[in-house]
């Protein structure tokens, strides 16, 4: 094995070693916590001028133990964005427009994680004014640590 393969073994390694230490903490987070930290995400990003200035947002769909992206969808309807979430199909993952109306119509998806039941446009990361996405953590200079899924 050479030098960058055993580099990125051990940096693998280390992340899910992280990985297993923040879920062990978030498990002892009260659910009060979690809302009022969301609440606080929430508020950053809806008064940021990237949120005022997109046109079109990528965000996931929050899960109970998340900051709740809820409140940013409905807000970015209100606003009159196009939002996508996303949607996983065979482990590949597209980004879907859903519309208020559809809202109702999520179904549990990979992870159980609330999605489109079907689709008809998907767009690209470059297509995107702003793309919201969960993470475990992330240090004090915004590096994120992902929940491992790629």
């Amino acid at each position: 094995m050479g030098k960058i393969e055993n580099l990125n073994l051990n940096l693998k390694t280390e992340k899910q070693k992280l990985r297993e230490i923040i879920r062990e903490r978030q498990k002892n987070l009260s659910d009060s916590y979690i809302k009022e930290a969301g609440k606080k995400i929430q508020g950053k990003i809806l008064t940021s001028e990237i949120y005022k200035n997109a046109e079109k947002i990528f965000v996931y769909i929050s899960t109970p133990k998340e900051p709740s992206t809820i409140e940013i969808i409905n807000q970015a309807f209100n606003d009159g964005k196009k939002i996508y979430v996303p949607k996983c199909i065979n482990k590949k993952m597209f980004a879907v427009r859903i519309f208020n109306s559809n809202m109702k119509n999520l179904i549990p998806g990979a992870f159980g994680i609330l999605e489109p039941a079907d689709f008809e446009e998907s767009l690209t990361a470059k297509d995107f004014d702003l793309i919201i996405v969960p993470c475990l953590s992330a240090s004090l200079d915004g590096k994120r640590l992902g929940h491992g899924g790629g």
